[in-house]
Parts: structure tokens; C-alpha cells; sequence
């Protein structure tokens, strides 16, 4: 059926069953009701958290894979592409997580934009970022158009990746996936293959998430996390021409920040975006 929406959500150990439940019903509460949500059970999770996944999974919009072992988020988004790649029936992928909040006319208003503009192969859109509380925090504005997308693609990732829907045909016809072996940065690694693929990127200036920030947001993006941001970067220099004096330096203030106390990392978070 034209325009029906695969949902790709992945949820494993430490994911909350409250913020699970929140994000499931945003999701099931879409005025665009043409959509599958698939859950990922990534590894074994407590009882409470397995109680609300057995819960929602009674709900015939849902289909809840159980696996075995934890292998992490880019290899649980592959599960689903996998799943619906030749079922022709779906034409879009949408991402959501297991702890953000969707708007209830998301879905409607992305594939109304899709719709009117064919040659968008992904679109995404701004989203508040909230507290644990559900506070909001941070209006977060994207560029929307592809070519102001691709200018800053050094500068800042060009989506709020559980904001995004992407046209199945990328999928289906370009053979691009996420790249397994990648804990973190999985999304800017497949946002730099679209785009070498000639992929035209867009973002809906309107508030289609709220996307939740948990207490150790900023002490998990340490030195490892520094490393991946700038093996992504490198990457993208590599398959794009974007390699300016500009983005060299924009690089480098980058990893030296990711190796800063969390303190300056907020403060940095806070007013420097």
C-alpha cells in the first residue's frame, strides 16, 4: 500500500520501561496511521522493561524480534531494513527511539513533504531536546534544505536521526545500510554514503520530536566517542569534497572538545551551538 511507513525502533538493557511506554504510545498515536512499528529487543532486558514490550506488543501495530544477544543499534536497524526491503508494500523506513516522543502529526507531515517533493530522499526535522523530567531544554533548528544541509555536513550532523523518514528505495535500489560495526556515529557514516550516492537530503522546520537527554549524556561522550566523531569526519573528507581549511579546524576544536571535562562539554552544549 502507497505510503505505508516501516518503523524502526531498537531497545535494549538499560532503556526505561516508562520512557519505553511514553515512546511506543507517541508513536501509535500518529494521525498517519499507515505504519508498522518493529521493536528490536536488543539482548536480554529486566522484567519490567520486558513486561511493557509483551504489553505494547499486543497491539497489532506492533511487531516485537527478540534476539539473544546485544549487537547494538546499527545492527538492529539492519534487522528491520532486512525485514521490510523486499516487501513491497512499505515505502518508507521512519526512526524512533526508545526514549523520545513523537508529535502526533509527524508521520503525516513527512510523507506529505515527501510526496511533494519527489527527489527528497530523507527527510528529518527540528525537535526540543527534554530532561529526564520531560522539560524542555533546547529548541534544536536544522537546515532544511539539501544544499545548506551538505554545506555544514562537517559542521553538524544534518539530522536528528530519530526524526528522520527515508524513502525505501534508497535502501532497495542502493544496497546502503548502517555499518554493523559501529556502536555510536552509525547514522553520519550512512548520511555521508547518501549523500555520495547523490542522495538530495531535506529537514521540516517544525517540531516533530522531542528528544530526551538523560543525565549522562554529556560523561558518555568521552574519548571514545572523540575518536568516532573524528574517524566519521575523516570519512566524510574522504567521499565528499568538503575538505576546506574551515572544516580542518572545525575537526580538530571538535576532538579537542570531546576530550574536555563534562563541565566545559555543557557549557559548550549549552551556548556554542
Amino acid at each position: 500500500m502507497e505510503g505505508r511507513i516501516a518503523v524502526a525502533m531498537s531497545v535494549y538493557a538499560k532503556d526505561s520501561a516508562s520512557w519505553f511506554l511514553e515512546a511506543v504510545e507517541s508513536v501509535l498515536l500518529q494521525s498517519y496511521g499507515n505504519f508498522v512499528l518493529f521493536i528490536q529487543v536488543d539482548g536480554k532486558v529486566e522484567n519490567n522493561l520486558y513486561e511493557a514490550i509483551k504489553y505494547v506488543e499486543r497491539n497489532d501495530r506492533v511487531v516485537v524480534i527478540f534476539n539473544h544477544h546485544n549487537l547494538g543499534l546499527a545492527r538492529r536497524l539492519n534487522d528491520t531494513i532486512e525485514l521490510v526491503v523486499e516487501d513491497l508494500s512499505f515505502s518508507y523506513l521512519a526512526r524512533m527511539d526508545a526514549d523520545d516522543v513523537c508529535s502526533p502529526f509527524r508521520f503525516e507531515k513527512q510523507v506529505s513533504f515527501m510526496r511533494m517533493n519527489p527527489e527528497i530522499g530523507i527527510v528529518g526535522s527540528d525537535v526540543i531536546e527534554i530532561d529526564e523530567d520531560g522539560r524542555e531544554l533546547f529548541y534544536k533548528r536544522m537546515p532544511s534544505t539539501h544544499d545548506e544541509i551538505f554545506k555544514n555536513i562537517i559542521k553538524r550532523c544534518p539530522f536528528n536521526h530519530p526524526s528522520v523518514l527515508i524513502d525505501l528505495a534508497i535502501f532497495r535500489q542502493l544496497g546502503l545500510r548502517y555499518k554493523n560495526n559501529l556502536m555510536n556515529t552509525q547514522d553520519y557514516y550512512l548520511w555521508i554514503d547518501m549523500l555520495a550516492s547523490n542522495v538530495k537530503f531535506g529537514n521540516l522546520n517544525d517540531v516533530l520530536l522531542k528528544f530526551r537527554l538523560g543525565a549522562d549524556f554529556h560523561s558518555r561522550r568521552g574519548v571514545k566517542k572523540a575518536f568516532n566523531d573524528l574517524r566519521s569526519r575523516l570519512y566524510a573528507f574522504r567521499h565528499l569534497d568538503v575538505l576546506t581549511v574551515s572544516n580542518v579546524f572545525h575537526v580538530v576544536f571538535l576532538f579537542l572538545l570531546r576530550l574536555a571535562p563534562v563541565s566545559v562539554k555543557k557549557f559548550a552544549y549549552k551556548y556554542l551551538r
